[in-house]
């Protein structure tokens, strides 16, 4: 009986073994909609994720990365708040409390590149920018933002007037109508609208000498439940490990320095407004994180 009971114990630890590699065999699936045509911002992510999930297999196993056509945000808040839905993470700002109910990962994707605005404006009127040396002389001139956006908060409480529209392409007919007088736009993003849209609106142009500067994270957000956790673990470490090695801002500038030549950003003055909607555990202290002005080669 010895034998024959020592023959199945050794049978379902057999057993065991096999049903954990098959457990851990099993990806973890990290899906996040995309956001544009052209894919600039989407081909950086995607990079990103993609070497922080890659230098964990050892340790957490395989993985499966995806994306999904573009999904409106509120759409991304409900499906991760329920943890249905055919996304498992997003890329969003932090505004609306969204910590209260998503797990973010506090690195700012992006470095805080979104938080660096040019202006699109009509082009008879670069001579009235011309003028603006501070953040107050933007006092007398009237921004345009979709009313979703958290930039309508951040510019209102540094006392500007702001239009809103819910229609990306409207807000650049509303700009010509002269319906307001500038539409900030992120240093990743005015580039290849310009090049979509300008020929459109002939009389709009890139301002020429300002560039405009708010601390605005970007962070990887998941579900508040234990799947969300381990998500948010895993590519936390390899985000970690890729800023410790220099990884991270090699993929950066690999994606983004392309998108920000021709922007004169040498030539540009500074105009730093606060954002007092930042949440009390924005990492500002860890330099590693953040695009400085002279990153950029702004004077």
């Amino acid at each position: 009986m010895k034998p024959a009971r020592g023959a199945w114990m050794i049978c379902f630890a057999c057993i065991a073994l096999l049903l954990a590699d098959r457990v851990r065999a099993e990806p973890m699936t990290y899906v996040y909609g995309y956001f544009s045509k052209t894919g600039d911002h989407d081909n950086f992510v995607f990079a990103l994720i993609k070497e922080a999930l890659t230098r964990t297999d050892a340790k957490w196993g395989p993985h499966d990365l995806r994306t999904v056509p573009e999904v409106p945000r509120n759409r991304q808040i409900r499906e991760l708040e329920t943890g249905t839905g055919s996304i498992t993470l997003a890329v969003l700002g932090t505004a609306h409390d969204l910590a209260s109910h998503l797990r973010p990962i506090l690195i700012p994707v992006d470095k805080g590149l979104v938080g660096y605005r040019l202006l699109l404006v009509r082009r008879i009127d670069q001579k009235r920018f011309d003028a603006v040396h501070a953040p107050s002389g933007l006092k007398p001139f009237t921004f345009g933002q979709n009313f979703t956006w958290d930039d309508v908060d951040i510019l209102r409480a540094n006392g500007l007037t702001v239009q809103t529209g819910d229609d990306f392409e409207g807000l650049f007919q509303m700009l010509s109508r002269d319906r307001f007088d500038a539409f900030p736009r992120g240093l990743g993003e005015i580039g290849r609208e310009f090049q979509e849209y300008g020929p459109l609106y002939p009389d709009l142009e890139i301002e020429k000498d300002l560039l405009i500067h708010y601390t605005l994270p970007i962070y990887f957000w998941f579900s508040r439940n234990s799947v969300g956790e381990k998500l948010a673990e895993r590519l936390e470490e390899g985000l970690r490990s890729m800023i410790e090695d220099g990884s991270y801002d090699a993929i950066f500038w690999k994606y983004n320095r392309p998108i920000l030549d021709g922007l004169g950003l040498a030539r540009r003055r500074v105009l730093t407004l606060d954002n007092p909607y930042l949440p009390a555990d924005t990492p500002l202290s860890d330099s590693r994180l953040w695009l400085s002005p002279e990153q950029l080669g702004v004077r």
